[in-house]
């Protein structure tokens, strides 16, 4: 790692298109920092195959969940289900998926309750 940024350690963050490419580049930058990190995708050999590479890593492992970007009731579901898991609000939200999911985030009709 070349910089830390404590201000990240423990932060909670939620990535759409984490399994790959640039999403999965991002998952693995906020793990390295000491992020808890949930992320979706649709990929779920490549979601794996990132987990594993992030644990031979040692940093801290971070949380997969299937989920279609353009299933909104999945989306909703899997968000609501998380944030119930953990008792916790978002601190960070990055849409990597953004391209396939755009115009659909008004209609989860949940963004306020992703932040504290």
């Amino acid at each position: 790692m070349k910089v830390k940024y404590y201000d990240l350690e423990n932060k909670r963050v939620f990535i759409t298109g984490g399994g790959s490419g640039i999403g999965a580049s991002i998952v693995e930058h906020f793990c390295e920092q000491g992020s808890e990190v949930y992320f979706i995708d649709i990929k779920v050999s490549e979601a794996e195959k990132l987990i594993e590479d992030i644990k031979n890593k040692k940093y801290s492992i971070p949380t997969f969940i299937e989920c279609d970007l353009l299933n909104i009731k999945q989306l909703q579901k899997t968000i609501a289900d998380i944030i119930d898991q953990c008792n916790c609000k978002y601190r960070i939200f990055l849409l990597d998926g953004w391209t396939r999911w755009y115009g659909c985030l008004h209609s989860c009709k949940i963004w306020g309750s992703w932040f504290n």
